[in-house]
Formats: C-alpha cells, structure tokens, sequence
C-alpha cells in the first residue's frame, strides 16, 4: 500500500515497495517527469517515497495518482492538514478554524489588557501614595 500527501503543486507517494524495487521507483519518477504539467520528480531512497513537483494549472494531482494507479502502485491518500485520523475524508471547516482563532485572539486579548491594566493601576497607586507620604 502506498501512502499519498498532497498540497496544490507537490505530492508525495511513499511505498514500502519502493525500497524493495528501486528500479520500480526510478522507472516511474521517469514515467512521471514525462507528463506535461510536471516540473520536478524526486526520488528519497530513505523515505521510500517519490515527491512530485507539478503546476496544478496544466496538470491534475488526480491524473498523476490514476498514473500511478495504472502502474499498480495502491495509493490511498493520507490525512491533508488540519485533519485528524478520525476525521479523514471530513476536512475542517474554514469557519470552525476561524471562530476558534477569534475566541482564542479575544481570551489572549482580554488577559493582556487586563496584565497591563492591573500593572498600570498598581503604579498609579503606588505614585498617589508615594505623593502623601511626602
């Protein structure tokens, strides 16, 4: 089974098998670079994995995981940011992403200004006291 990450214009594709037929893996980085739309294939021996660099104006990351499927590579695409594992194939909401953002901006908003009023309170204090003792 190969795993797939995918941004708009990179994706990568890890295979155990890739380690196991190295020629496997160069023969479809070239079969790759071959497809119009695609700028750059890169081989991590280490990683097992291909990353494919292409402008998703000319080509699709879809047309390139139905090459690698015709190919026999069993891609199955791994959770994009901001899913969680239980959350696969449902990706967060913009929506949610921003009202938690705002109600995190307002808490941390709040406690600053309360910092920074208690610490000018305690000055003024001190000052008012400070002036009648003298």
């Amino acid at each position: 089974m190969a795993y797939v990450h995918s941004v708009p214009g990179r994706m990568r594709v890890k295979c155990n098998s890739f380690k196991r037929d190295e020629g496997r893996c160069l023969a479809l980085r070239q079969e790759l670079a071959a497809i119009d739309g695609v700028a750059d294939v890169s081989v991590n021996a280490r990683a097992h994995s291909l990353i494919v660099v292409y402008d998703p104006a000319v080509v699709g990351a879809d047309r390139l995981l139905r090459h690698l499927r015709d190919r026999g590579v069993a891609c199955q695409p791994t959770p994009t940011v901001g899913q969680s594992p239980a959350r696969r194939g449902r990706p967060v909401s913009v929506a949610v992403v921003s009202g938690a953002a705002a109600a995190f901006g307002g808490a941390f908003g709040r406690a600053v200004f309360g910092a920074v009023l208690k610490s000018s309170l305690e000055r003024g204090v001190a000052s008012l006291v400070s002036a009648a003792i003298r």
